[in-house]
């Protein structure tokens, strides 16, 4: 126990009115600071003397000690310790978490990461308490499980003592025919139910080998003779043909020919593989795309005809007078160019065919350029212009072509008084 606070000046030297003495002071601090630092200061321990309990610390009185706890200020505000700052080992005897819990080692021994990974794989209303039954009946359920269920079991011990296939003479005894005792063609022979074996069929499935199969057929042909018509389907007399004919069938077919007067080209034609190597022996056109000769002929196809028939010279001059109305027999020549612009401001096209562009060389004054250049300066122009008032007057007149080069034509607007006018609506085709 502490022994607090005892006043130093005894005779009262520090009094009001009265001149401190610094001893006096200085004796006077140091019993103060005695009665608060151990061990002669107060203890606090709410016994006389010592002080009251100490029930609120911290810098602004964070942390409050109870009758039975030991509680922050305000609720889920403060942390015991920190990240950089621990405290080594808490000893408590119950814990109670509302939020998670972040374990850096092993609980009790366990590591829980790894344990919960495992309850995770667990199914949900998973039980222990499976009855033998029970397991034995999952367990069969599942293929490939390498196990006898009780109609396998109960197959299996119906079979004797030692059984062995293998053995001959226990296969013998039961009136079956070991593998090696069958032969192979007659493996892959099936029949039907109730089927009866003629005695001659009982023959042809005894003959040892092709040769006296053939015989027992009645077909005097060899197996290598027979093997030349595989995939024909012939009679026995048929068959009987060939009795004779070589692999070299083909030479013997050729000489066949020659000699019955059928020409090379016959002979060649008949040997051809397909169609296509017979039109090609022939000198014949493809089907696909082919190729003609000469001045081949075709039907002309009827004026108006728009499908896929093939269109003749005669079709095609009969066609484009219709298509253009012209009737008589004047030749007809098609505009090599033309277009619609807008003189006025800057120059603007309307729409054009082998037009590439119009040059402003001034007030109505205009190159017309061609996309495609004519084949020389000899070309019809044809032009005029309005800027499309009823009046009439200075609103239209002539548009005069000035320089024809295979390239352009230059052209002038008036305005029939000679003074020169920009078209809204100027025109211009040109033939040749």
């Amino acid at each position: 126990m502490g022994t607090g606070y005892v006043r130093n000046d005894a005779a009262n030297n520090i009094a009001d009115a009265g001149v401190i003495n610094a001893t006096d002071l200085d004796g006077e601090f140091d019993a103060i600071l005695a009665a608060f630092v151990a061990p002669t200061g107060h203890t606090h321990s709410g016994t006389a003397a010592e002080g009251g309990a100490i029930t609120v610390f911290g810098p602004v009185q964070d942390f409050v000690g109870g009758t039975s706890d030991f509680s922050p200020k305000t609720d889920s505000t403060y942390d015991l310790g920190k990240t950089a700052v621990r405290w080594r080992t808490a000893y408590v005897d119950d814990l109670n978490i509302t939020t998670n819990i972040v374990v850096g080692g092993t609980v009790d021994g366990r590591d829980v990461a790894v344990d919960g990974a495992k309850l995770d794989l667990v199914e949900a209303s998973a039980t222990a308490d499976q009855t033998g039954a029970q397991i034995k009946s999952a367990y069969e359920a599942e293929a490939n499980t390498n196990t006898y269920t009780d109609a396998e079991v109960t197959k299996l011990a119906g079979i004797e003592t030692s059984a062995d296939v293998t053995d001959t003479a226990n296969v013998t005894a039961a009136g079956a025919l070991m593998d090696s005792e069958v032969d192979v063609d007659i493996k892959t022979l099936v029949l039907p139910p109730n089927t009866t074996i003629s005695p001659f069929g009982r023959t042809l499935v005894g003959d040892a080998n092709v040769t006296a199969v053939l015989g027992t057929l009645g077909v005097s042909s060899t197996p290598a003779e027979l093997n030349i018509l595989d995939g024909a389907t012939l009679t026995t007399a048929e068959l009987n043909f060939v009795d004779g004919v070589t692999s070299g069938i083909q030479a013997q077919l050729n000489t066949k020919l020659n000699s019955s007067g059928v020409s090379a080209a016959g002979a060649a034609l008949i040997n051809d593989a397909n169609a296509a190597a017979q039109r090609a022996t022939l000198g014949a056109a493809p089907l696909e795309s082919p190729t003609f000769t000469g001045f081949p002929r075709s039907v002309t196809t009827p004026l108006g005809d728009s499908t896929t028939r093939t269109a003749t010279t005669e079709f095609v001059d009969r066609a484009i007078p219709a298509a253009l109305n012209a009737s008589g027999s004047a030749p007809l020549y098609g505009c090599r160019a033309w277009v619609n612009f807008n003189g006025t401001g800057t120059v603007a096209i309307r729409a054009s065919g082998n037009v590439s562009s119009i040059t402003d060389n001034g007030t109505g004054d205009y190159t017309i350029n061609f996309a495609t250049a004519m084949q020389d300066a000899n070309y019809a122009t044809v032009a005029n212009w309005t800027n499309g008032s009823t009046s009439r007057t200075g609103q239209d007149g002539p548009a005069i072509p000035v320089t024809y080069d295979a390239g352009s034509v230059r052209i002038l607007l008036s305005d029939g008084a000679v003074a020169a006018q920009d078209g809204s609506t100027v025109s211009v085709a040109i033939f040749r």
